[in-house]
C-alpha cells in the first residue's frame, strides 16, 4: 500500500456516517474565501478564512471538517481546504 499523502489522521467513519469524528493535522486553505460553519452543510456562517491560511483539523463528519483557527473553531467543506 502506499502511505497517505496527508498529514491528517481520521476514524475510521465511512463518508456516509453523521457522527463526528476525531481527526489532528494541519490543512491550507485552497479557495479563495472558505465560510466556516457552526454546523456541517447548512450551519449559520460563524467566520471566512481566507486562501493560504493555514488551519488546525480537529474533527470529521463525512465531507466536512471541524477546523479551528485563531480563537474561532467550526465547519468547512473537504474541497475547501488541501489536506
Amino acid at each position: 500500500m502506499c502511505p497517505r499523502p496527508s498529514s491528517i489522521r481520521t476514524g475510521p467513519a465511512a463518508g456516509t456516517t453523521t457522527s463526528e469524528s476525531p481527526a489532528s493535522g494541519m490543512a491550507t486553505v485552497v479557495w479563495d474565501i472558505v465560510l466556516v460553519r457552526d454546523a456541517p452543510k447548512t450551519g449559520a456562517v460563524v467566520g471566512r478564512i481566507m486562501r493560504g491560511s493555514r488551519v488546525k483539523v480537529v474533527a470529521h463528519q463525512g465531507e466536512w471538517y471541524r477546523v479551528a483557527f485563531g480563537t474561532t473553531e467550526g465547519w468547512v467543506y473537504r474541497g475547501t481546504i488541501g489536506l
